[in-house]
């Protein structure tokens, strides 16, 4: 297989597999979150957690980018 072959151009029409996106810090815990991907409404943790270990109930974000 060629180079040209191997690195085929995407189509307009192609939509990008879906990324997380950098949120900002929990206040609770202080660990980097996330924003799902394809979701601007769930914050997950490095591990795809949305639970915050150090209480009972969801990440709270501190600091939004």
């Amino acid at each position: 297989m060629s180079y040209a072959q191997g690195m085929a151009k995407r189509k307009p029409h192609e939509v990008p597999p879906p990324y997380r996106r950098y949120a900002g810090t929990c206040m609770i815990c202080g660990m980097g979150l996330q924003w799902e991907a394809g979701s601007w409404l769930t914050l997950v943790d490095r591990d795809g957690s949305p639970d915050c270990e150090r209480h009972e109930g969801r990440h709270v974000l501190a600091y939004r980018r």
